[in-house]
């Protein structure tokens, strides 16, 4: 009964505050994916990795990407399919072919230019500023990238491709909820991967 209590409220939560309560989700589920990985790597424990990774959850994961995915891709793709088949029962989502091909255009956007442009350069970018500001430069966290570019990719598609497919089918209010749930285990493979500057 709690659990469903819970839910409840948080579902009425992200309707009426969908940026905020998104926002602050974001923030904590990467913050907190570094923090885990930090324990079970049992190294000394880095402040600034954490906070480089909260600086990221909240600006990128957080506001950005609410801007891209929510308010962006309801301006690029036609709103009014959006809206109806992300409001569909699933038997009729899958029966949607207008709204199927809205999904699958959004999911390419996604992983041909939204994740290798603009994702991976400000993580890069973000994690460099934080952890060494000093001695980070914008061409530095670019070498870096382009180094790991493919592999990283190629990763994100691995992992995101089964998510996002359920993910942009779901009411727009709950989408990014979701989205940082579930990534919540990516940032803990970003944390571990790709942590240290």
């Amino acid at each position: 009964m709690a659990i469903k209590r819970f839910f409840t409220s948080y579902n009425i939560w992200s309707h009426r505050s969908p940026l905020l309560s998104q926002t602050i989700v974001a923030t904590i589920t990467t913050a907190f994916a570094d923090i885990l990985i930090q324990k079970t790597e049992r190294k000394t424990f880095n402040p600034q990795r954490t906070l480089g990774f909260a600086f990221f959850g909240f600006s990128y994961v957080g506001l950005a990407q609410y801007a891209i995915y929510v308010y962006g891709y309801q301006r690029i793709f036609c709103e009014k399919v959006i809206n109806r088949f992300c409001n569909a029962p699933w038997r009729e989502k899958i029966r949607d072919k207008e709204g199927l091909k809205v999904l699958g255009k959004q999911m390419g956007l996604d992983f041909f230019v939204i994740q290798p442009m603009i994702f991976w350069p400000t993580y890069y970018i973000s994690r460099d500023l934080i952890q060494s500001p000093s001695t980070s430069t914008l061409s530095q966290s670019i070498k870096t990238y382009q180094k790991s570019w493919l592999q990283d990719n190629l990763g994100m598609c691995a992992f995101w491709f089964p998510a996002d497919a359920i993910i942009y089918s779901l009411p727009i209010h709950l989408r990014m909820h979701v989205s940082h749930f579930v990534g919540f285990g990516f940032s803990g493979g970003v944390s571990f991967f790709r942590g240290e500057g």
